[in-house]
């Protein structure tokens, strides 16, 4: 998570359990708790999070032909 840029640190689908139709959510819900600093309290540890975070991108992909999201989430 001390990379240069961090990337998966919930472990994405997979670490969600990819609950299917709700993955785009689960990102973005796991995207505000790194930008509002949660992710000690939610996470039950400091092991994933990404110290000093102000932006984040989330990219959910619904299926094939289906639809495509993407987000960039800023701390103000």
């Amino acid at each position: 998570m001390h990379g240069e840029i961090p990337m998966n640190p919930g472990g994405g689908l997979m670490g969600y359990g990819h609950p299917v139709g709700a993955t785009g959510l689960m990102s973005t819900i796991e995207c505000y708790y790194q930008l509002a600093g949660m992710i000690p309290e939610k996470h039950l540890s400091k092991k994933t999070e990404v110290p000093d975070a102000n932006c984040g991108i989330v990219n959910s992909h619904a299926g094939t032909g289906t639809s495509i999201s993407n987000f960039i989430l800023r701390r103000h």
